[in-house]
């Protein structure tokens, strides 16, 4: 995997590693980009190795050559009966050389579906890689149905090679009866205002200077309003000039990654997603299970939908001010429809150890 930061994939690891009887199974992390991030300390709590297989950390033309052969050493020397990747059509080299060292089972993993036009360089890399993972890989798993589909091929998918196996969380963990909302609301200094709030890497994929410009005619035209803005990433100083410019800082609360998102939700109204893609999205999961509506672009698998969802185009910005203010005005908490059990860590779990070892554990 590529980092130890809180995106979508090292939740979904962290969800399972959490999860798992780790007095049968460990996990051991290599990883391509970073140091220990939020989750580094916690994974050698438990027990997991960390490997960083870049060359001193460095970012090289060559670094993707340094990262297979410094896996391919790890796997020859500790002898993993399952090595499980998730770097998209990556996957077929590392995958590659885990077989190589000896591994049997090797699993590929895909959290995204692409919905926007790739580069000339980017459909050859991927139409040259596709075979090479369907030919090297053991198990083929996505996230969703369209990520399932974006990496392995419609026909993989439609006759079973590849698999969708969906992010899970703790249902337990993420309750909002679990607290109380009116002290909760008293702590973070609100008092009757409506809570919008964003979570996510602030990169190109998640839209966030897009999610500003809604939240500014928001409050243009509903004033008690406020908004959590949730995450980091390399549009941090184009955010920060956004908000500066509009005069936004009064009421959009800057927040880092490693904020208690649960609490977070909890008091939320509204979360607000124009994610140019996704894979199926944790986030979402999350905040559905506390009640938060979400207003998310279409380009979004609607898999994600426990019935706390709506769906818009991105091409409208003016739809989306009315569709959050219409929910301010009309907070009526419907039950969780779609997929309750499907999103279960436990199941998650269930599966993804029945990909690994069978019916032998």
């Amino acid at each position: 995997m590529r980092s130890l930061e809180a995106g979508g994939i090292g939740t979904f690891i962290m969800n399972v590693y959490r999860s798992i009887d780790r007095s049968q199974i460990q996990f051991d992390f290599a990883i391509t980009n970073g140091g220990m991030g939020i989750f580094g300390p916690e994974i050698e709590k438990m027990g997991g190795r960390i490997f960083f297989i870049s060359e001193k950390g460095n970012r090289t033309k060559l670094d993707g050559l340094y990262q297979m052969y410094n896996l391919y050493k790890i796997c020859r020397k500790t002898k993993y009966d399952v090595v499980h990747s998730h770097y998209y059509y990556g996957n077929a080299y590392f995958l590659l050389c885990a077989k190589l060292a000896g591994v049997k089972k090797l699993v590929s993993h895909c959290h995204t579906a692409k919905t926007q036009p790739a580069r000339l360089l980017t459909r050859t890399f991927d139409k040259i890689s596709r075979p090479i993972l369907l030919n090297v890989g053991t198990d083929f798993l996505g996230c969703a149905n369209a990520a399932t589909i974006y990496l392995y091929g419609e026909k993989a998918f439609r006759t079973g090679k590849a698999k969708t196996l969906y992010n899970g969380i703790d249902y337990d963990l993420w309750n909002v009866n679990n607290y109380d909302i009116l002290a909760l609301r008293e702590t973070y200094g609100l008092k009757d205002e409506k809570i919008v709030i964003f979570v996510g890497r602030m990169e190109t994929p998640k839209n966030p200077l897009y999610a500003l410009q809604v939240m500014k005619d928001v409050h243009a035209h509903y004033p008690h309003v406020k908004m959590f803005f949730v995450g980091m990433g390399s549009y941090d100083a184009a955010i920060d000039d956004y908000l500066s410019e509009n005069q936004m800082g009064e009421y959009v609360q800057r927040m880092p990654p490693d904020s208690n998102i649960r609490e977070l939700q909890a008091i939320s109204d509204v979360m607000i997603a124009p994610s140019l893609r996704e894979g199926l999205s944790i986030a979402f999961i999350e905040a559905q299970k506390m009640n938060t509506f979400i207003v998310t672009s279409d380009l979004v698998p609607d898999e994600i939908d426990m019935g706390l969802c709506t769906f818009l185009s991105l091409d409208n910005p003016e739809e989306w001010t009315r569709c959050i203010i219409d929910r301010f005005n009309d907070p009526v908490h419907l039950p969780i429809t779609k997929h309750y059990d499907d999103f279960n860590v436990k199941n998650t779990v269930k599966s993804l150890l029945q990909v690994y070892f069978g019916d032998t554990i």
